[in-house]
């Protein structure tokens, strides 16, 4: 019924909004020839169409009358729509990642009635079998198609009429359609039966299903997976008083006796593929059932396991093994001495049955086991090789369950394989006592989440004590357990043996963890959480210390290179809480996260470069608006390993980062140094840092740096001694570094010698300045040595060298003073060193 509703105000809607790129004010003039373009390009007849002035915000469409191809007859009236900039922003969450793609405009429509009158439909011919053609259509992919198409918008239909041949379905609807998803609501009639609905559907593939007609209720949760469609269902109906209300007679076979009252409520599973008819589907119901019938009155409570399933139109129903309880009070004539006055009945084997033409045909006979109930009795249950133990005694008001065995599960969602082995006792002579006899085992295999997959697992539980004080008062109740699990866990192509222990509290007030501990891959976290119920407050204290043993945990998430990172982990001690309060009207999330921690002795590489003894320090609070640094946070590193190699690299920094929809940063670089080249390189003085980093201003200190090793890099025929040292103005531009106008120099005298300056002077020729230069450097004693250095962001590093000094060989040590300009571009430089030292261990790894 919906369909034709929301079909028609979906078409009624876009065929407005396609004429919206128009004046606003002018649209009356031009809105009715455009209408009737568009209205025969989609095959809608527009039978009256009346435009009202533009109303504030939007537009108005004061009646519009449609016939669609099939016949349906849509009326609206009274159709205003309005753009309100910004209004997404409101139902987003505070999450990074949905800051940017918010919708900067919304639409929302207010209709205020709409009559929709179907065709009328020619009853089909009667036939034994029914034949269906559906077309091969995604439903995931239509629903995203559907949200991709549809802009944002809010649409009220203060009141609609869909005229049925039977009864006329009437109410008022509403329907939003933003980023997170679709959601629909209505409070409507059915002829003169009152009820309410809700749909609402996210692009994450969740569709939830809520309809309630008085104390009769429908829910359901749907979820899509891989190709397929899961979904779980609610449901509560008094059945003939929701039959009575529908005008549907509820009609027995005869000697079956009158349904005075008939209860029904439970969960199900629904599993549907997401393309229909391209694979089964399957129905899965567990009810209770509450039964009271008249002449004779019988009492029956069950609760059996119904699925039914088929390629369309429904195949096969099968009942699973189940009991049911019959108590009366009054069997006829003569049966009142012969029968007693409770009575036990067990499926003991399944019963299934195929559809036929609708016409049940069963492959066999169901097992019924049937057992009178005594005051005292032992009675037990059999399934596949579980074994279940049932014993009670009325006078004393106590009882025990065993339960010991394997049992294998078809559903996909729960494990193939499930084992128990535990023992619990009960009382209730005052209120509910339940206790564990010994330690209880709970195995299994095949665990399928969502997220996560365990192929197997063992759970552990002692010290079993569970309290209701009042059976009248069921909701205060207590829990103490203690537990051990076992299990392996698989999520995101990864796996893990994971341990978990812990001391549980719980009842109707709070949920307390004490001595809990959690161990994995090298790993242990203690911890202790304490929450209340009503999800106010809670708190988590948490402390995590060891060698992750798995380096491909980290690998996994670092994207792929053609050289591969390679992680050694080492020594991590991290401690820390986690505060949480219920969300505000200004906040969606209160929380307050603490971590201090050190690291210490890791290994990061990615061949030719490694860092090596890699150690952090932290002191860190999160909130749901920033980050903030309590102590600065440190990062050193002993050595690292590289074409040009360096010792004791640190870094420190300190300020907050802002959460807010823009990420804002008020952090400080307040040192940063690195040894190399036999000197340091550091940080002048503090500099501010920004987020994102895309400029940057850092005055950089270069201290003691050997002269010899500098001229090594790229001379291998000139040799020199000295230290040099100076001021760099660097600066960061959108991952460009570049340094201009800086200043070095060596800090005593020194000298250069030319190697081979033979071929020096063989190059030099008949050029008396060359010559003349060569043979000064060929032994240069310098007592001043300066230079300005500009480093250009394409990597050429330009040198404007001035030297004071004397060679003994030369004009008898006379003064010189050198000046020279040299060019280099650095980055090629390095680059083919890094390619040399690849080509030599590669040779290496070939010869060895």
């Amino acid at each position: 019924m919906l369909k034709w509703i929301l079909g028609g105000v979906m078409a009624l809607c876009l065929l407005v909004v396609l004429l919206l790129v128009g004046g606003w004010w002018f649209i009356p003039q031009w809105l009715p020839s455009i209408a009737l373009a568009l209205a025969q390009n989609w095959q809608v007849e527009i039978r009256s169409l009346t435009v009202g002035r533009p109303v504030l915000g939007g537009w108005q469409i004061e009646q519009a009358g449609l016939r669609l191809a099939d016949g349906t007859v849509i009326q609206a009236d009274q159709v205003v729509m309005r753009w309100d900039c910004c209004d997404a922003l409101g139902h987003v969450a505070l999450v990074p990642e949905q800051w940017f793609p918010v919708l900067m405009q919304s639409m929302k429509i207010q209709v205020g009635a709409l009559v929709v009158t179907p065709a009328p439909v020619s009853s089909p011919a009667s036939s034994d079998g029914v034949t269906a053609a559906v077309a091969a259509v995604s439903v995931k992919e239509q629903l995203e198609h559907l949200h991709a198409a549809l802009p944002p918008l809010a649409l009220q239909l203060d009141a609609f009429e869909y005229h049925h041949p039977q009864h006329t379905l009437a109410g008022d609807l509403s329907v939003i359609h933003d980023p997170l998803g679709l959601r629909v609501s209505t409070r409507a009639r059915w002829g003169t039966v009152p009820f309410t609905a809700e749909l609402s559907w996210t692009p994450e593939h969740q569709l939830d299903i809520a309809l309630q007609q008085e104390e009769h209720k429908l829910g359901l949760i749907a979820r899509a997976q891989a190709d397929r469609w899961l979904a779980s269902l609610n449901y509560t109906a008094e059945v003939p008083e929701l039959l009575n209300t529908l005008e549907v007679p509820l009609r027995l076979p005869d000697g079956i006796p009158a349904i005075k009252r008939l209860h029904i409520e439970g969960q199900g599973q629904l599993n549907v593929p997401d393309v229909p008819g391209a694979a089964p589907w399957e129905l899965s119901l567990i009810p209770q059932l509450d039964v009271l019938t008249e002449a004779p009155a019988l009492d029956l409570k069950t609760s059996p396991r119904i699925v039914v399933g088929g390629m369309l139109l429904p195949e096969v129903v099968k009942v699973e093994p189940f009991e049911m309880s019959v108590l009366s009070h009054s069997w006829p004539a003569p049966l009142a001495d012969i029968l007693p006055e409770k009575v036990d009945l067990a499926l003991q084997s399944p019963m299934e049955c195929s559809l036929v033409a609708g016409k049940p045909e069963c492959s066999h006979q169901a097992s019924v086991h049937i057992t009178t109930r005594a005051k005292n009795k032992s009675r037990r249950l059999q399934q596949g090789s579980l074994e279940a133990q049932l014993e009670w005694v009325i006078e004393k008001t106590t009882a025990s369950l065993q339960l010991k065995g394997d049992f294998t599960l078809a559903d996909p969602s729960l494990p193939r394989t499930l084992g128990a082995n535990t023992a619990v006792s009960m009382s209730w002579a005052k209120g509910l006592e339940v206790q564990s006899t010994g330690k209880s085992l709970f195995s299994w295999t095949g665990l399928n989440l969502p997220e996560v997959s365990s192929p197997k697992g063992e759970l552990s539980l002692s010290n079993l004590k569970f309290a209701l004080p009042d059976l009248s008062q069921a909701e205060h109740w207590q829990l103490q357990l203690s537990s051990v699990s076992q299990l392996q866990l698989q999520a995101q192509g990864l796996e893990t043996d994971l341990s978990v222990n812990a001391q549980l509290y719980a009842s109707d007030q709070s949920v307390k963890v004490k001595k809990g501990r959690l161990a994995a891959m090298g790993l242990e976290l203690p911890f202790s959480l304490q929450t209340n119920l009503r999800g106010d407050a809670g708190s988590l204290d948490y402390q995590l210390a060891g060698v992750l043993n798995r380096s491909d945990v980290l690998t996994h998430f670092i994207p792929p290179a053609d050289v591969p990172v390679r992680v050694i982990p080492g020594p991590v001690n991290i401690q820390g809480n986690l505060a949480w309060r219920k969300p505000t009207a200004k906040a969606k999330m209160d929380f307050r996260m603490t971590a201090q921690g050190h690291l210490s002795d890791w290994y990061l590489s990615q061949e030719p470069h490694s860092l090596n003894r890699l150690s952090a320090d932290f002191d860190v609070a999160l909130d749901p608006r920033q980050v903030h640094l309590n102590a600065p946070l440190t990062l050193k590193v002993a050595e690292v390993a590289s074409v040009v190699p360096a010792q004791q690299a640190s870094i420190a920094l300190t300020g907050d980062v802002s959460l807010a929809p823009e990420l804002r940063c008020d952090l400080t670089l307040t040192a940063a140094s690195v040894e190399v080249f036999s000197g340091q390189v550091r940080l002048a003085h503090p500099s501010v840092i920004d987020c994102p980093l895309t400029q940057g201003h850092f005055w950089v200190e270069v201290l003691g740096l050997d002269l010899a090793q500098l001229v090594s890099i790229e001379h291998e025929h000139i040799n020199a001694s000295g230290k040099i040292t100076g001021l760099l103005p660097l600066t960061y531009d959108h991952a460009r570094v570049y340094v201009a106008g800086g200043q070095v120099g060596a800090e005593d005298a020194g000298w250069i010698r030319l190697r081979d300056a033979r071929e020096w002077k063989t190059l030099a020729g008949s050029n008396e300045q060359m010559m003349f230069a060569v043979s000064a450097l060929e032994n240069f004693n310098y007592n001043a040595l300066t230079s300005r250095v500009d480093f250009t962001p394409e990597g050429l590093l330009q040198l404007a060298i001035s030297m004071q000094g004397s060679n003994p060989n030369v004009n008898h040590g006379q003064q010189i003073i050198y000046n020279l300009n040299v060019e280099s571009n650095i980055l090629s430089l390095l680059k083919s060193m890094e390619m040399a030292d690849d080509i030599s261990r590669r040779l290496q790894k070939n010869f060895r």
